[in-house]
Parts: C-alpha cells; structure tokens; sequence
C-alpha cells in the first residue's frame, strides 16, 4: 500500500470517529503540550511555535508519519471561533 493510500485510509477514519464522536476527538485533535526545542528541530515532527513554546499536537505526528509531496493532514473547522472540528481533509501546501 503506496503513502498516499494510508494517508487516505487516516483521513477516512478520523472522519468516521468525528461521526462517532466530535467533542472528543475535536478535544484530543486540538490538544497541544509544549515540547523541548530538540523535540521542535526533528526532521520530519510538525511543531508549531507560538510566544517562545514550541507545541505539538497529534497531527503534528500523523503529518510528520504521512506526509509526502506537500500532501498534510488538516482539520477544518466551520468558523475560526469553533472548537469542534467539522471534517478532516487532505491540502496541498504550496512550495514557497
């Protein structure tokens, strides 16, 4: 099974858990926990850093795991106030 498939099959089922469930996977999606600067420097973690802190979420794992050809893993919210996720997709990031 070729990257992108897998990367498919894990959208498919963070979706089918949103189905399920969406606060708690909303809860466990928008989790961040503040990691070291080494932790911030991995080749291929996706840390975001934010006031001085370095935080990493689950995403930041899947995306570093999953990510080829500047395909990532997002959550899509319907307003930037809402905290429950409305649907997981694919995006292509665009090289800068």
């Amino acid at each position: 099974m070729e990257l992108k498939d897998i990367r498919n099959k894990t959208v498919d089922l963070l979706n089918e858990c949103l189905i399920t469930d969406k606060e708690a996977i909303s809860k466990l999606v928008n989790e961040r926990v503040v990691v070291s600067e080494t932790l911030a420097d991995h080749p291929i973690i996706q840390v975001r850093a934010i006031n001085g802190d370095y935080l990493l979420g689950i995403l930041g794992i899947l995306n570093g795991i999953l990510s080829e050809d500047n395909e990532f893993i997002t959550a899509e919210y319907l307003s930037d106030e809402d905290v429950l996720i409305d649907k997981f997709k694919i995006i292509k990031r665009l090289k800068k």
